[in-house]
């Protein structure tokens, strides 16, 4: 102490630092305490329907598992936590894809779905609707699944009456792996005026290269005057699903004919003697140009004037008739014959064979 300056006294008392920090900390204390037993929300996105914008692939093939992953708005789940972070519950995730759930549906942190398609759904397009929590899709998209065959039937644009050709069948497969295949059913309509056969498919198809087969068709009748085509039915099979795929073509020649040919002639006919013949041609329901036509007798007749015809036109519906003369030549059978074209529409033909001589 300074002896020039007056005496001061000091007081002071111990103080227990736990006490006093326990005294600052009771605020904060008792404001824990009293939220210790409240549950929060955190929202990761307002309360919004769900919107489902992409599904990647947008097919599936069938009886093939593949995974998708959806792309939307509003993927995001809300999260209800203690605040001492000891519980933690997130929304509960749900896909569908028409009528069946997947089990495997995940929420990703980028807000998209990841989700495997199961290998059992059938060919056809399907909703998918997404539920997470109380929340639902508003706006979603399809998925479509697809046989595990194309199938593509090639067949000739026309067929005349009697004649026999070829077709094509060739079924490529979008499977990764093999697809068992059977012919279910091979046809022409109308019924009685073609043929379809001769077609065998293997009983596999794999993902390397597609399978060509071959198969014939023949013409049992003259031309129709109604559509007619082929069709072909394949079965499939993978996995736990089978189906089939149907495939058709057209044939123009079983429609209008392009032109129709008659010849007579006698049955008989003496050597030396003449007698009259005669030819008809008829247009159909349309126009033709550059009408040929060529009569020609062989073996034992001849004709004593020419019929033949060329660069002429028939009217729609119209008829053409030439008259002309045979006469026999040489004892033996004879014939005689009628060609007849008329520009694109083909060959219209007509063949008469008759005996001559005695």
């Amino acid at each position: 102490m300074d002896e020039l300056s007056p005496p001061r006294w000091y007081f002071s008392t111990i103080v227990d630092p736990v006490a006093t920090f326990a005294r600052r900390s009771r605020p904060a204390l008792l404001a824990a305490v009293a939220l210790g037993g409240c549950v929060c929300t955190h929202v990761g996105s307002q309360d919004q329907g769900l919107s489902l914008n992409a599904v990647e692939p947008s097919f599936a093939v069938a009886g093939v598992k593949t995974p998708l992953l959806l792309r939307g708005d509003g993927f995001r789940p809300r999260v209800v936590t203690n605040l001492d972070g000891r519980d933690a519950t997130a929304e509960a995730l749900t896909v569908r894809v028409g009528p069946s759930e997947l089990a495997d549906a995940a929420l990703r942190p980028d807000g998209t779905i990841e989700a495997t398609l199961p290998d059992t759904l059938p060919p056809g397009v399907y909703e998918i609707s997404i539920g997470l929590g109380p929340r639902q899709t508003i706006l979603g998209a399809a998925v479509q699944v697809v046989a595990p065959i194309e199938v593509t039937l090639s067949a000739p644009g026309d067929l005349a009456s009697g004649e026999e050709r070829p077709f094509s069948l060739e079924v490529t497969s979008r499977a990764p792996s093999d697809v068992v295949l059977a012919l279910d059913s091979l046809g022409m309509w109308p019924d009685g005026f073609a043929a379809a056969d001769g077609l065998t498919l293997p009983v596999l198809v794999g993902p390397q290269e597609p399978v060509k087969v071959f198969g014939r068709l023949t013409s049992m009748h003259p031309a129709a005057t109604l559509d007619a085509g082929l069709a072909v039915s394949v079965r499939w099979s993978l996995g736990p699903l089978s189906g089939s795929v149907d495939a058709s073509a057209n044939l123009r020649a079983f429609g209008t004919p392009g032109m129709t040919a008659s010849i007579d002639g006698p049955a008989e006919i003496e050597l030396g003697d003449q007698r009259p013949i005669s030819a008809r041609l008829v247009a159909p329901d349309v126009d033709l140009a550059h009408v040929n036509v060529e009569v020609t007798a062989g073996g034992s007749a001849g004709l004593t004037a020419n019929l033949s015809i060329s660069g002429a036109t028939l009217a729609a519906g119209s008829v053409l008739s030439l008259a002309g003369s045979m006469q026999g030549i040489t004892a033996g059978p004879g014939w005689l014959e009628l060609d007849g074209t008329a520009g694109r529409n083909g060959l219209a033909r007509g063949d008469i064979a008759r005996p001559g001589g005695r």
